[in-house]
């Protein structure tokens, strides 16, 4: 089973979509592949964050018609074994995460593959979501064609 791992800043809008997006694509295609996703900031508590999830990542999923399986658990901070363990790992941002992982994970650099998908109000989440399905969508078909 291949496991990818999905990072943004907070692990509350484009991580948990990809990890949540992933899976349900996953199953639907019987893949015996799985996501999970994790936060670069260190301090969640002040992220101005309610809840589990951004509203807008519930909705757009529930619109897809993807399961919500785990979609209520809280943002979680991404640790060196997270990296470690995860077969694929991608970041939400090249100019806002490579930094971060730099500083936090110096050793993986290499290993992350980063998207170009900004978070609010830089972009809205309707072209955020059309980015982040599109990567998804690709590496879906990438590992179906494995």
């Amino acid at each position: 089973m291949t496991k990818i791992l999905f990072l943004c800043s907070g692990n509350y809008y484009r991580s948990r979509f990809c990890e949540l997006y992933f899976n349900h694509l996953a199953t639907h295609h019987s893949l015996p592949h799985r996501a999970s996703s994790a936060a670069l900031l260190r301090d969640l508590d002040n992220t101005g964050n309610e809840g589990a999830i951004a509203k807008e990542v519930f909705n757009k999923l529930k619109s897809l018609n993807a399961q919500l399986i785990d979609a209520h658990r809280m943002p979680r901070i991404a640790h060196n074994e997270d990296l470690i363990n995860a077969d694929l790992v991608y970041a939400a941002s090249e100019s806002e995460h490579r930094p971060m992982v730099a500083q936090h994970f110096p050793n993986m650099v290499n290993k992350v593959q980063f998207f170009q998908v900004e978070d609010v109000p830089i972009m809205t989440p309707n072209e955020a979501f059309a980015l982040l399905t599109a990567e998804v969508d690709q590496l879906i078909h990438s590992l179906r064609s494995v």
